[in-house]
């Protein structure tokens, strides 16, 4: 309920606001200003506010309060001054039943295609379309991370050459209603639909301006919204701009599932474009101008992707009107109207048949743990949802009943020995291994062999293991807790901490016994004792020297030098063991890190080995930074995306988290 209060108030601020420097050309145009801006602004308002208050103990919740009290001012004070709803005249010819009854529909599939692809279901699970978990993943752990008032950074904990400027603003909304009261999937899915609706509204506003006809607009938002012809068209376009058409999937009802932040950003843009042209028309006031300004501003999302969307929405329109001018050859009474009407029946099934498959494609489950807690500001049992940093599509799920397979052997899927995008492995001193199967919450042990022997767990998205001299396990958990925990040889629990991370991704343990963690979220590296006190922390985001863009692994020699991966910088940064920068080495193959650039040191023969996911091999440095050779597995094996390495003695064990398997490469002696 407060949240639905805390949405209201931000909707009737935005009209308040959007009255006093726009005209509208119809009802629908003035509430879906009033829903992109009041979102848009209040969204601004409460992170500032909460980073204001970041020194209190509930942040968020006196952010919340502060919106509550001066938001309700405001629009009493506002209200009083405010100017009577002004129309864009001439208004075109029709009756505007019918644009609220396309609206109406184009509203229910918005509902279905966005809501029916993510909803909790009876048990309290999340359930969403495997067509959309692989983007979907990080930008909810960052949501509910905000609704759980951990962290209240922007970047993407889970991947450290993932940033989330752009997202952010809405993700942290939809984490700012879960902590108001409504669920995870409710709390997305309700800015989902408002953003999408409201862009579509827009269209139809923007058609009915440019072309002064009340059907180039309806039919111009239905081409948008059912547009599976239309990407056929994109063919035509410079191979540069068909490459990133055909990775966002702008011609294609996925991407309204897959990046739900994007309508917000298109539908300011087509907000600003309406009231540039009614200003060309009409020469409105300089406040006008400021208040747009002000909007542009307020979206960090101004990219490709963007425009490109923008110039879809262009080409609906007119395609729309194409049809539409059809229809009304005088030449060609009867044909035109056919033809018209046939074009624009193939266009609409098509939509609804890529809509359709979206709708009924297969769908990933997300446990939940509940805790009694005051999270908002009601007292509530608040589902913490267990979300991986990924949801591969097409794997075994949990229940797998085949038999238990060697870590050479792996595969997909949650059967005894297979992983779900697994990201750690250590080795034990007597030659076991330890692999973190980070989707499916656990740690696989294994023999010297490959050979199954137990799970450890359950754990919350597990990334970084790491073994000290008397066998105990040290695991870095990703998920919403942001936590290192410490557990026996024989996997019983001894400890947790959390002093602050944020994205806890890799752990190493130093020869003095010292414990480093890579906190990719902040971009530092942090030290700790076996007993979890901290005894150091150093870096930070940047490019300049002691700072990390992209963090990845950290590794430490016999000498207690610490070696750190820093991908997105293309290098290795090498620090004394209380972070004073000493030389840095420069890695070209990482011009294109996908973020699991791994570091291992092997003692007996003086090298570092670091492995390259984008191009699939293992560098061979050694401890002075000399680039030595490449290794490679013994053919028919081969590395496939290698994302995390340990070392036993004779052999460098790699973790394909592409493949879900391990391989084994045979080191020679000195």
């Amino acid at each position: 309920m407060l949240a639905l209060i805390y949405l209201g108030l931000a909707i009737v601020l935005g009209d308040v606001l959007c009255r006093r420097f726009y005209r509208f050309v119809s009802i629908p145009h003035r509430w879906a200003a009033a829903v992109l801006v009041g979102v848009l602004l209040s969204t601004w308002f409460t992170y500032l506010a909460m980073l204001a208050f970041s020194h209190l103990s509930e942040p968020l919740l006196s952010a919340d309060l502060l919106f509550f009290v001066l938001a309700a001012g405001a629009i009493f004070w506002l209200s009083r001054r405010v100017r009577k709803v002004e129309t864009i005249t001439p208004l075109a010819p029709g009756s505007s039943m019918w644009d609220w009854i396309a609206l109406g529909a184009l509203f229910a599939m918005a509902c279905v295609l966005l809501i029916g692809t993510f909803y909790v279901n009876k048990q309290g699970r999340i359930r969403l379309a495997e067509t959309q978990a692989s983007d979907f993943a990080s930008q909810l752990a960052s949501a509910q991370n905000f609704a759980l008032a951990h962290n209240f950074q922007i970047e993407l904990a889970h991947y450290a050459s993932q940033r989330g400027h752009y997202q952010f603003p809405f993700y942290f909304q939809a984490g700012n209603l879960e902590f108001l009261g409504l669920n995870l999937a409710w709390s997305v899915d309700v800015l989902s639909v408002l953003g999408l609706t409201s862009l579509l509204a827009l269209v139809m506003v923007l058609g009915e301006s440019l072309f002064n006809s009340r059907v180039v607009g309806r039919l111009g938002a239905a081409l948008f919204f059912f547009h599976g012809c239309l990407r056929q068209l994109a063919s035509f376009l410079p191979s540069a701009y068909l490459h990133r058409a055909e990775t966002w999937g702008f011609w294609k009802q996925i991407a309204f599932v897959n990046q739900r932040h994007l309508p917000f950003a298109v539908g300011i843009f087509l907000l600003v474009l309406i009231f540039l042209i009614d200003w060309y028309r009409r020469r409105s006031s300089a406040k006008s101008f400021l208040f747009s300004g002000l909007l542009v501003a307020a979206v960090p999302l101004w990219n490709a992707s963007v425009f490109l969307a923008v110039a879809v929405v262009l080409f609906c329109l007119l395609v729309a009107y194409g049809l539409w001018w059809l229809s009304r050859l005088k030449t060609l009474p009867v044909l035109g109207r056919v033809l018209a009407g046939a074009f624009t029946a193939c266009i609409l099934v098509a939509g609804v048949i890529d809509l359709s498959a979206v709708y009924k494609s297969s769908r990933v489950e997300v446990n939940y743990e509940t805790d009694s807690l005051v999270y908002g500001l009601v007292f509530r049992r608040s589902m913490i949802y267990k979300i991986p940093d990924s949801f591969p599509a097409g794997v075994v799920r949990e229940g797998s009943s085949k038999a238990p397979v060697t870590a050479f052997e792996g595969g997909h899927g949650s059967g005894k020995g297979q992983f779900d995008n697994p990201r750690g492995i250590a080795i034990d001193s007597a030659g076991n291994m330890f692999v973190a199967d980070t989707d499916n919450g656990r740690i696989e042990k294994f023999s010297q062999n490959g050979t199954f022997v137990t799970s450890i767990g359950p754990f919350e998205a597990p990334s970084g293991i790491a073994i000290d001299r008397a066998g105990n396990i040290y695991v870095a958990e990703v998920g919403s807790k942001h936590r290192i925990q410490k557990l026996g040889p024989d996997g019983t629990f001894i400890a947790q901490w959390a002093p602050g991370l944020y994205g806890p991704r890799k752990i190493t343990i130093g020869p003095d016994d010292s414990i480093y963690v890579v906190d990719s979220g902040d971009n530092r590296i942090v030290k700790f004792s076996l007993a979890g006190q901290v005894l150091a922390s150093w870096g930070s985001a940047g490019t300049g020297d002691g700072q990390f863009r992209g963090v990845s692994s950290v590794a430490v020699d016999p000498t207690n030098k610490v070696y750190v991966a820093d991908p997105m910088n293309s290098r290795i940064q090498v620090f004394d063991s209380n972070g004073k920068l000493l030389t840095k080495w420069s890695i070209p193959e990482w011009a294109q890190p996908l973020g699991f650039e791994e570091l291992a040191v092997d003692p007996d023969r003086s090298r570092l080995y670091a492995s390259s996911a984008h191009m699939s091999v293992i560098l061979v440095f050694d401890l002075q930074g000399n680039r030595l050779e490449t290794v490679t597995p013994t053919p028919p094996d081969k590395l496939d995306g290698p994302s995390a390495l340990a070392l036993a003695k004779d052999k460098l064990f790699v973790l394909h988290t592409a493949s879900a398997r391990v391989s084994a490469i045979v080191l020679q002696n000195k």
